[in-house]
């Protein structure tokens, strides 16, 4: 509308010299009084000029004040509900904290996954992750165990490549819960029970499970090349 009324008052007072001077309609409101005076001397046509840009002036902040009023609205209906919550809905509110810590949970959890050493392991290389494949069909006996086993001391003892590196009690402790920790229906006992001292009941029982048994298998072979001498077992 502003655009359409300037045209008219262009063309009824003939702003020739608007013309030449490029003046457009933003140009045009914002024109100062002296300015006016510089291109069209003639004082009546000037009072003309003056009026109507008022007038124009006038119309532009009506508008702008509708747009205004209608957007401000339309925020005001967005933002307040135009009925009460329901049962339901009050209670997915009151369970918006609850959730917050439960996603918190996950990414903790996510997070101790990440520093899994088993599962870093197995992630590593083909043969590792076909143990992650064979679990989730559901596919685990005990051969596949013995070859998981068989697959993470392996990759303990590649660490550092140290023929004489000896896996401690403590750190069986940590791979076989690893291990449950990337297949939780597995039984920690399956792969490594510690050294059971003497009771009053039963004589000492020397470690055992199906890691326990790898590494002493992988030592013997290690010994019976040359690369370790040193009578040195977990």
């Amino acid at each position: 509308m502003p655009y359409c009324y300037s045209i008219e008052l262009n063309s009824k007072l003939g702003f020739f010299s608007f013309t030449e001077n490029f003046i457009d309609f933003e140009s045009l409101l914002s024109l100062t009084e002296m300015e006016i005076e510089k291109l069209v001397p003639q004082l009546g046509l000037r009072k003309k000029i003056l009026s109507g840009l008022k007038t124009l002036h006038r119309s532009v902040k009506e508008i702008e004040s509708g747009e205004l009023s209608d957007f401000s609205v339309e925020n005001i209906e967005e933002e307040v509900p135009q009925k009460k919550l329901n049962t339901k809905e009050r209670s997915a509110e009151e369970d918006l904290p609850k959730r917050k810590k439960f996603r918190k949970a996950e990414t903790a959890l996510n997070y101790s996954e990440i520093q899994n050493t088993a599962r870093k392991y197995l992630d590593g290389n083909i043969i590792g992750r076909k143990f992650l494949a064979f679990y989730k069909k559901g596919l685990f006996d005990s051969s596949i165990r013995s070859q998981l086993a068989e697959c993470i001391i392996v990759s303990e003892l590649n660490v550092d490549l140290h023929p004489k590196k000896v896996i401690s009690p403590q750190r069986f402790l940590e791979l076989r819960n690893e291990i449950v920790e990337v297949f939780p229906t597995e039984t920690a006992a399956t792969y490594y029970v510690p050294r059971q001292p003497k009771t009053n009941l039963e004589g000492a029982k020397q470690p055992r499970g199906k890691l326990y048994d790898k590494y002493t298998c992988i030592i013997k072979d290690l010994r019976a090349s040359g690369l370790r001498t040193a009578n040195n077992c977990s």
